[in-house]
Parts: structure tokens; sequence; C-alpha cells
């Protein structure tokens, strides 16, 4: 019997010279987890394209005999275990040729189980949904997702996750809406609450980095950030809260595992996100900073400290890259209209259009 690494990846798998033990051999396969290197207990994190290339190769290496899996509590591992029961089943018809068919079961899985309920054009959303929460599991845990998973600002990583996570919750609250009454229960547990509860810890932390960033560069939106943080812990807390009365709390129980900032192996000590508030100088001051990268500058263009920060490039091309950020207590210029005028660049100097100035 051989067994996966924790995490969904095969250790090992039998040689040519093994494969012909007379005991054959088994598979056992992790979807959930209490241990090392961390434990995910949380929602179901299956990806399946990833248990469809660990569990095809074991099977073309002789692991043909047994398949197990762990999935912990069944609530919210339904999607991953179907696929992983079907492809144990019927290999033939779910392994094909390559992680593809994985798209076909998502539409398949979804269809069967609310293709009466919901208008043909609305299962594609469903699908879309599951395929995007469970991808950003694949990349990281709930519970080792963290302020400096994804940087705030390096090849925008983390706005990519930002914007995921919102279109998976905007989909989500859509089509709650528009779910029947009578199905609403299976909507809330097989894809609402592990959609929206995996989107909404992502964006959490998103913004926690972002939070911190902006902190340290003393902007007043940190403060506005901070607050999205600490509406995100509430959202959270409300979910659970949600998937506990489904069913006249059929899953009660079920969402209360801690999922959020693990330091170590398991819950021992985790925490919540550090929202960090600013007070702003007297002072209006106006900061330049450019979309990928931490290094910003304050000050009126005329003195412009920042042109040696930036180089003398600050006021040719790279001009197409800043964003200017003003506090509130600040006048801001029309859009359009600055130029930066710094000790070496001629003002007959050709300058890139100036990007729009968000105030």
């Amino acid at each position: 019997m051989l067994s996966d690494n924790n995490h969904g990846s095969t250790r090992t798998l039998p040689s040519p010279e093994m494969r012909s033990h007379p005991g054959g051999y088994g598979m056992y396969y992790h979807m959930d987890m209490h241990g090392g290197p961390h434990s995910f207990e949380w929602v179901g994190a299956t990806y399946l394209p990833k248990v469809w290339e660990e569990m095809t190769a074991a099977y073309e290496y002789g692991v043909r005999e047994i398949w197990v899996t762990n999935i912990g509590d069944i609530g919210t591992q339904e999607f991953g275990l179907s696929y992983f029961l079907d492809l144990a089943y019927d290999i033939d018809a779910w392994g094909g040729q390559d992680a593809a068919i994985t798209t076909q079961y998502t539409a398949q899985w979804v269809r069967r189980n609310f293709g009466a309920a919901f208008a043909p054009a609305d299962l594609p959303r469903i699908e879309g949904i599951i395929t995007d929460y469970t991808r950003l599991l694949a990349r990281r845990k709930h519970e080792k997702m963290g302020e400096n998973t994804y940087h705030p600002t390096h090849y925008g990583e983390a706005e990519e996750v930002l914007q995921i996570s919102e279109h998976i919750l905007t989909e989500c609250d859509a089509l709650k809406t528009a779910c029947p009454q009578e199905d609403l229960s299976a909507f809330i547990s097989l894809i609402y609450f592990p959609a929206c509860g995996t989107a909404n810890l992502m964006k959490m932390w998103i913004l926690t980095g972002r939070n911190h960033l902006y902190a340290k560069q003393n902007r007043v939106a940190a403060n506005r950030l901070a607050d999205e943080v600490q509406a995100c812990i509430e959202a959270d807390e409300a979910l659970v809260n949600e998937y506990h009365t489904v069913d006249g709390g059929k899953y009660y129980g079920f969402g209360l595992s801690e999922h959020i900032g693990f330091v170590y192996w398991n819950d021992e000590d985790n925490k919540l996100p550090i929202r960090m508030y600013i007070t702003p100088a007297n002072r209006p001051r106006m900061i330049v900073s450019r979309v990928e990268d931490t290094k910003y500058a304050t000050g009126f263009f005329g003195g412009m400290a920042a042109s040696r920060r930036y180089g003398r490039t600050f006021c040719g091309r790279m001009s197409a890259r800043l964003r200017l950020t003003l506090p509130a207590a600040a006048s801001a210029p029309s859009a359009g209209t600055l130029r930066p005028t710094a000790p070496g660049c001629s003002s007959a100097a050709p300058v890139a259009p100036w990007p729009k100035i968000s105030a």
C-alpha cells in the first residue's frame, strides 16, 4: 500500500521489477490532512487536474488493486470525491488522454446536480466558479495563505488573485439569487460556501498585504483597506454560520475548523490578519509610485528627490507606468495635466502621455 505526500503528489510508484508482486499495489490519497507539513481541513480543496495527473500515473505504473482517499468531513468534499471514485470505477471513461477530461467531468457533474435548478446559460458559470476556486487552492491552501504569499506589487500576482476572488463572489451572489428556493440548500453546501469561503479568504489576505504596504508608505488609503480586511473577517464568520443552517443544521460543525493564519502545522497560535492604520501628517503630500514596485517618492516635482531615486528616466517613458495617489487633504489636479520636471531633464524632451491621476 503506497501513499501520496499528504498533499496529493505520489511519492513512490512501482518499478517494472516490482510490478510482479503477487498482492498488487494500492494508493492512499489525501484530499484532507491533519498533520505535517501543514494541515488543511476546512473546505474541500481538491483540484481535479491534480487528481487526474497523479492517479492516472499511478494506474499506469500498476497501482490498480485498491484506491483509498482521506476526505475528513464529507461536507464540501463531494465534488473531488465524486471524481476520485468515478475515475477508479471507470478509468477508461475519465482517464482520458490529458487533464482536459476533468473539464468534461466538471460540466457533467454540474449538469447532473443543478441542471434542473438553473437555466442552461448559468451552468457554465457554475463550472467556472468550481474551476477558479479549486485552482486557487491548488496554488495555496486556506490555512497557509498569508499577506506575503503573493507580493502586493510584483508581477501582478496579487491583483490577479484579487480579481479572480471578486469575480467568484459576484458570480456566486448572482447565482444564489437566481437559485430556486427548493434547491438553495444544495447550492449553498456544494457551491456557494466552499467557493465564497475560499474567495473571501484569498481576498482578505491580498488586501492585508496591500494594507501593510500602504501603511509603510504612509498612504491614507491604508485605512480603507484595513476596514475592508475587517469586513472580510466578518464575512468569513457569516458564511460559516449560514452553512451551518443548511437543511436544519445538517452540516453544523463542519465549518468550524480553524483555517486562517497558520503558524505551525496545526492551528496552534494561528492568527487573524493584522490591520494597520495610519494618521496622516498635517501637510498634504503627493505620493508617486510605480504599479509594479514598492519604491515611492513624495514631494513636489520642482525639488524632486524622486528623480534621483527613480533615475533620469523618471521624466521620460517610465511616466507611463506611474500611479499617483493624493491624500484627501490635497487638491487633485486635472487628469493628464502634470508633467515631471527634474534636475537634468530637459523641458523640451519628449514626454510620454501622463497616466490618469486618482485622488
